[in-house]
């Protein structure tokens, strides 16, 4: 995976909160993407609900390395409290309970690391044009892993 992006291919003014439930900053795949979206940052998923409140993000994506019960709990919180705003969650290949809690709760995309950043690129830009007017659609009907 390339770890450079041409922020002109992007914009900046398309706002989302990111979740990071990385172990270490310097995993989070949010690096990749330095500049070219205006990304809010959480690291503390007691702090997601405040941060959408704040904010008013086109979606929310949240990132996860392995499954933990308080980023669970948030993911939860977000689809009961918030159910038309677009969540894209992001996962490791071991993950398999937190693929299964983002099929109940209807997430918009889920996707397994190791992501390509043109897929996740073209998955932040398509929930951005979705959501465009202030109308998010529909969640999709499936999932799409890559891999």
């Amino acid at each position: 995976m390339s770890h450079s992006f041409d922020p002109a291919s992007a914009s900046p003014y398309y706002g989302f909160v990111w979740v990071d439930l990385t172990r270490h900053a310097e995993a989070s795949l949010a690096e990749t993407l330095d500049g070219a979206f205006d990304i809010h940052f959480v690291d503390d998923p007691e702090d997601v609900s405040n941060a959408i409140a704040s904010r008013r993000p086109a979606f929310v994506c949240f990132e996860f390395d392995e499954p933990s019960a308080q980023g669970i709990d948030a993911l939860t919180r977000v689809r009961r409290e918030h159910p038309a705003l677009p969540v894209l969650v992001i996962a490791g290949r071991n993950s398999m309970s937190i693929a299964i809690w983002a099929m109940r709760l209807r997430v918009w995309n889920f996707l397994v690391k190791p992501v390509p950043l043109r897929e996740l690129c073209s998955s932040i830009l398509t929930l951005a044009a979705l959501t465009r007017d202030g109308v998010p659609q529909r969640p999709r009907a499936s999932l799409i892993a890559s891999g």
